[in-house]
């Protein structure tokens, strides 16, 4: 007499087969991952920056905006938190009598960011008309050091930002002098 059906030996055979192709796909997705979080970084500093023109122009008060390890000090090499804030003080550091307008976590923690601003100053201060005191760009570079995967965000003298973008369609976006983006090897 013949049942029609699977058996259990059909079913382990099929998800066995399954796991041979997820395990084959996965390591071609890590690029794909590892894209979309650099975007990710690059698009939180684009709005950080962004609220931080707008809360200057609204309340006509300097705003600093930086990058952080330690969640309170600007710092050029960093990949913890970007800082929006009143510095009333003028230390580039969140403290009594400034006002706080966003600590935001970055998840960076996979790789690193550098604030390469004028001066050579780990912040920009943007002014209550909007622009920029510092122009300048914050570079995410992922843990791979691979640059097709490193992002920048830049800000001009009147303080408009932008995000970074391959000119040249090598795969690799470029600084504002036409150069690739290198990450530290």
């Amino acid at each position: 007499m013949r049942q029609d059906g699977i058996t259990l030996f059909d079913l382990m055979i099929a998800l066995a087969i399954c796991a041979l192709l997820f395990s084959a796909a996965i390591p071609a997705l890590n690029p794909m991952i590892e894209k979309y979080s650099s975007e990710s970084v690059s698009r939180q500093i684009y709005h950080a920056y962004q609220l931080g023109r707008q809360y200057s122009i609204n309340h006509h008060q300097n705003v600093t905006i930086c990058g952080s390890n330690s969640g309170t000090q600007c710092e050029r090499e960093w990949s913890k938190y970007i800082l929006v804030f009143v510095d009333a003080d003028n230390d580039q550091e969140i403290s009594t009598g400034d006002t706080q307008i966003l600590t935001s976590s970055v998840d960076a923690e996979r790789g690193s960011i550098t604030t390469r601003v004028a001066l050579r100053k780990p912040h920009t201060i943007v002014t209550p008309r909007g622009d920029a005191k510092f122009a300048g760009s914050m570079i995410y570079c992922p843990a791979s050091n691979d640059a097709n995967f490193a992002q920048r965000v830049t800000w001009n003298p009147v303080g408009r930002p932008y995000l970074g973008r391959d000119v040249d369609g090598d795969g690799i976006i470029e600084y504002t002098d036409g150069h690739p983006i290198r990450c530290p090897q």
